[in-house]
């Protein structure tokens, strides 16, 4: 993970005098979250002082923590639009949230000494949102309550404190190997137990918060014993730590190779070492073998369970293997000498196998061995088996007493006589109901290009992943062992890497088998959208009458693609106008296009009376954003929720009513672009207002990027929609005679998220470099989308705003196929 902004103690503080000052307000950081705290003294809690660490009291929830000042915390004025005023007004964050913000503008109100009054939102607004002496504000003395709290604390860090100097003096004392057993053990068990978070007990602090407790408070950091993110890798041998255990050997596995789902944010999937068994496990909670090995030595030595000095041996063995010691018959005493060898500063290399390669030859063999045990003993999917399992008609069908698949529809399996559509990928048909929920699912891809859904019946429960880069299909193991391949299910799950039936041409010859995929499944995919507007030529133009420049209107310009592919095109453009309201986009537009672009500002504020000042418009043009319509966001706010950006899409259909007002009868084009993976519900109401159906467009056709995306439109492209290149491949953009070569003949959506750049489950880099994998650079992704190189370099933009900017804008050839009968209309440039 990185930063782009470090903040220095005088940021946050003022100065270096000013850190002994308690009262002060800032956000306080833990797991990616940001909580409002005030600091405190670390003596009057009962904690020693550290060097760069900073004491906060969490307001509303009376506990503290140690934080570092570097990058723990930031001055109270910092995004309070987002860390507080979103949190007053937005109902659905939880209720402690809630509550810890209201409890800050009552402080904030009493220091102020200015009454607080509702709405809570509008006073932190008027009295708090960019008042420079916000950070100068002390909170001292404290509230009573809040002393009374840290005295609490106090007596219990002290306390706590005592107690484990006492027991390091006892450990020091002469024993019988016997008493010093059951002293380490039964006194680590209630020390963990007593030291615990202080407030623990009580206290609902949110989840995603994590608090360190009082024994990590009063010993060293681990901090710099955490493996690096960017080291964290499959096959990696670690120390994991869950809360109640202690820190246990085990390996990073990709959640691909164990036949699971991904892991949650910021987490890995691990395998302990020992019992076999997988955790999901917070990278910060994940060590690095050489450190922890050192760190846990006088443990191990004294620990008595067999299953953990079973854990260390062997995951010592397969360590010091891929060192290339020969551990075929190491016993304990042999890792002992081992890990005494060690000198407390050396370093040992963090040793990763290739993520490119087999699990074979990512993992140790006995680890592969439970890896397969566990993908043929995962669950079917169950609801699905049920259904499957109760359905009489294909009982009917694998008995060869009938032939129904014309006839059931393989989701609801349900027989229907009327209003099926033949299933774009296998040989088999869906009823009107299901397509609808197919249509967007189907679509709805996660961060490593792989749908969520079954290809088969659009299920979300156990799936297994197609192996190749290029392929997103996905299959629940219920249609896989029942329906699909009920003969090479076991196959199918320990083989590796897999192809899938619309990959391997193998599964297509086999005539034995009942579901066989489709030939023309490509072609399938987008006739599963129909066109009900008729655009014909001589519909939608008169031909006799004279060709004009054209005048353009373009809604989420962006970067003000539309206008780059109408100069391309060589269609003189008369007045484009453009309504975006992101600073950088705005300025990459100023760059390229100067006073060609008549900037309009946000779309919620164009009125009648700035439509009848531009008009006549020849051309509308717009996409809203997508963010909270793609099924592939589970915080999705869907299209007519006010504080989402979904709503966007009606300033657009009001905005063309005002236009085709606007402009009596003259003729308007227009082009509306969304999402594919978006919800049938909200696809039918956009269908309801714009009163026509999408078409279905992959930029695959014309680039090198997978990007499936809806286009609603009145524009005559029909049969004269040119047909795929073939000849667009990552290869054929990549920089030359800097030995580049591409992975993927196609990458998959690119979006705004850093790594959509990487392809695949295991989020592979898909460039090799002089024999070494690489990114793609922002000057690859921009002829990836059509765009020139270094059309985003301007005013010293970071890589990844650039990527922002181009992963909200549209790709340049599909665009540019859509826009192409615009030629036929309206005035060309000469060729020179």
């Amino acid at each position: 993970m990185t930063r782009s902004l470090i903040k220095s103690i005088e940021n946050v503080f003022g100065s270096e005098n000013a850190r002994n000052q308690v009262g002060k307000f800032v956000w306080g950081r833990i797991s990616m979250a940001w909580w409002p705290a005030i600091v405190v003294a670390a003596e009057d809690v009962g904690i020693e002082p550290k060097v760069d660490k900073v004491c906060v009291y969490w307001i509303g929830e009376d506990l503290i923590s140690l934080l570092n000042e570097k990058t723990q915390v930031e001055p109270f004025s910092s995004s309070l639009d987002s860390r507080l005023l979103r949190h007053l007004e937005d109902e659905r964050v939880p209720r402690d949230r809630k509550k810890a913000c209201f409890v800050t503008l009552k402080l904030f109100s009493k220091r102020l000494n200015i009454p607080l009054i509702k709405p809570h939102v509008a006073w932190a607004q008027k009295h708090l949102m960019g008042k420079n002496h916000l950070n100068d504000v002390i909170c001292n003395p404290l509230p009573k309550y809040i002393q009374q709290r840290l005295a609490q604390l106090k007596q219990e860090n002290t306390k706590a404190k005592a107690k484990i100097e006492r027991s390091k003096e006892e450990a020091r004392s002469p024993k019988s190997p016997n008493d010093s057993s059951s002293l380490s053990s039964e006194n680590r068990d209630s020390l963990d137990k007593k030291l615990k978070d202080n407030g623990s007990r009580s206290s609902k602090f949110p989840k995603y918060l994590v608090r360190k407790s009082a024994k990590e408070l009063l010993s060293s950091s681990a901090e710099d014993h955490v493996l690096p993110l960017m080291d964290q890798k499959p096959g990696v041998i670690v120390w994991g730590k869950i809360s109640g255990h202690s820190w246990w050997p085990a390996m990073i596995i990709h959640h691909h190779d164990c036949g699971t789902k991904e892991p949650n944010f910021g987490c890995q999937w691990i395998l302990w070492y020992g019992d076999y068994q997988l955790s999901q496990v917070h990278y910060e909670n994940v060590m690095k073998f050489d450190e922890g090995i050192k760190k846990m030595q006088s443990y191990v030595t004294q620990c008595k369970r067999q299953v953990y000095t079973n854990a260390v041996l062997n995951a010592c063995k397969d360590y010091c293997a891929r060192l290339n010691y020969d551990t075929s018959k190491w016993t304990m005493d042999d890792v002992l000498a081992w890990v005494s060898s060690l000198s407390t500063t050396s370093k040992m290399p963090i040793i990763s196998r290739p993520n490119d390669e087999s699990s074979e030859s990512r993992y140790s063999s006995h680890i592969v061995e439970k890896l397969n045990e566990m993908k043929a003993n995962q669950g079917v999917a169950a609801e699905r088996e049920s259904q499957i399992e109760n359905c009489d008609a294909l009982k009917a069908v694998f008995a060869g007493l009938c032939d129904t698949l014309e006839v059931l529809c393989i989701i609801c399996l349900k027989i229907h006589c009327k209003n099926l559509q033949e299933h774009p990928f296998f040989n088999c048909v869906l009823c009107t109901a299901c397509l609808e929920d197919f249509k967007a699912a189907i679509f709805a891809y996660g961060d490593d290009g792989k749908c969520f859904y079954c290809t088969l019946c659009a299920g979300s429960d156990t799936i297994v992943m197609c192996d190749s880069y290029d392929c997103p299909r996905v299959y629940c193991t219920a249609c896989l062992k029942y329906l699909i391949a009920p003969a090479g299910y076991d196959e199918i799950l320990l083989k590796d890497p897999w192809l899938c039936f619309l990959c391997d041409d193998s599964y297509k010859q086999e005539k034995s088998r009942i579901f066989k995929p489709r030939a023309d499944w490509k072609k399938r995919m987008g006739q599963l959208f129909h066109k009900n507007i008729d655009t014909s030529w001589n519909k939608v133009w008169d031909n006799s009458r004279e060709r004009k420049s054209i005048r353009v209107l373009s809604l989420f310009d962006g970067i003000s693609t539309g206008l780059l592919v109408l100069e391309n095109l060589g269609i003189i453009v008369e007045d484009y106008y453009a309504a975006e309201i992101d600073a950088d986009a705005q300025t990459v537009s100023m760059a390229h296009f100067g006073d060609k672009i008549y900037q309009l500002g946000d779309v919620r504020s164009i009125t009648q009376d700035v439509i009848d000042s531009i008009a006549p418009i020849d051309l509308l043009i717009g996409g809203s954003p997508c963010n909270d319509l793609s099924v592939a966001n589970p915080n999705r706010l869907g299209l007519n929720d006010p504080n989402g950006t979904g709503v966007l899409f009606f300033d657009y259909c009001r905005i063309k009513n005002l236009v085709t007002e606007a402009n009596g009868g003259h003729h308007l084009f227009w082009l509306f672009e969304n999402v594919a993976s978006m919800q049938s519900r909200y696809r039918i109401a956009i269908n309801q207002s714009l009163n026509c159906e999408p078409y279905l467009i992959d930029a695959a056709d014309f680039s090198p990027q997978h990007r499936p995306r809806l286009f609603w439109s009145n524009l005559p492209i029909g049969v004269n929609f040119p047909p795929p290149d073939p000849s667009q491949n990552l290869q054929s953009v990549l920089t030359p005679n800097c030995n580049r070569h591409a992975l993927v003949k196609k990458i998959q959506t690119v979006t705004t998220k850093v790594n959509s750049l990487k392809q695949g489950v295991s989020l592979l880099k898909p460039v090799l470099m002089n024999g070494a994998p690489d990114s793609l650079w922002i000057t690859e992704l921009e002829l990836i989308f059509g765009f020139p190189r270094h059309f985003t370099d301007v005013k010293n933009l970071s890589a990844t705003k650039r990527q922002k900017l181009i992963g909200q804008s549209w790709s340049v050839q599909t665009i540019t196929a859509i826009l192409r009968p615009l030629c036929y209309f309206f005035l060309l440039k000469t060729p020179e």
